[in-house]
């Protein structure tokens, strides 16, 4: 084995078995599950507006895009979509312009909405953008199982005393899905290790950090 290799696992090997432990999970973790990292993710819900048949919602997408920089992806989109509304909710007209459209406040909050199903939908049924799959209500494709190992792993380390000196394992995560949450109730349901843990340490939680845009603004 390659001595970095080999260094780097035993570095995470001491990790899973500290007796204090606090996890920041990005979106990395889920693509795995068959979750569209943002760039995917922008460009599928790009692709449904364009085969939506309301064609209002392609032409404010595209608008609002080429306000913004190159990089911008689909939670930019949605901030600013929701800065406009904003801005017509406090004029007069209750109105605002977008490109040269001119939108009622209602009908940008709609349009805020239906973005928000289409992110909500591809990542519950999952998405993946190359080769093209594309999970549905009747045919999913996300999986949890990778999250369940790293819970396992995480939760049934054997070391003499760890479970004894462990204090609660802090887990946090700015991911939309909920593998994670989901990876430890499946955990607790067939009587993992980690429940002991749970019980004894106080606690083991996760703190959801959700960066979707439910907008305040709208």
């Amino acid at each position: 084995m390659d001595p970095t290799d080999k260094d780097c696992l035993k570095q995470l090997d001491s990790l899973l078995f500290s007796d204090s432990q606090s996890w920041l999970f990005g979106a990395g973790i889920s693509k795995v599950a068959n979750i569209p990292l943002m760039t995917p993710l922008t460009n599928r819900i790009f692709a449904k507006a364009a085969d939506s048949s309301d064609k209002n919602i392609k032409s404010v997408l595209d608008t609002v895009k080429s306000e913004l920089p190159d990089n911008a992806h689909i939670e930019h989109i949605l901030s600013h979509l929701g800065d406009i509304a904003t801005l017509a909710e406090r004029s007069k007209s209750r109105k605002a312009k977008v490109g040269s459209l001119s939108l009622e406040i209602d009908v940008l909050r709609d349009l805020h909405a239906i973005i928000l199903q289409w992110i909500a939908e591809t990542i519950r049924w999952g998405y993946v953008e190359t080769p093209e799959l594309i999970g549905s209500r009747e045919n999913p494709i996300v999986t949890v199982d990778a999250h369940n190992k790293f819970i396992c792993t995480l939760f049934n380390c054997n070391q003499a005393g760890v479970a004894d000196r462990r204090g609660a394992v802090r887990m946090f995560t700015i991911n939309y899905d909920t593998l994670l949450e989901d990876a430890l109730s499946l955990g607790s349901r067939i009587g993992m290790d980690f429940l002991v843990g749970l019980l004894h340490s106080a606690s083991t939680y996760t703190a959801k950090m959700s960066q979707s845009q439910d907008s305040e603004h709208i």
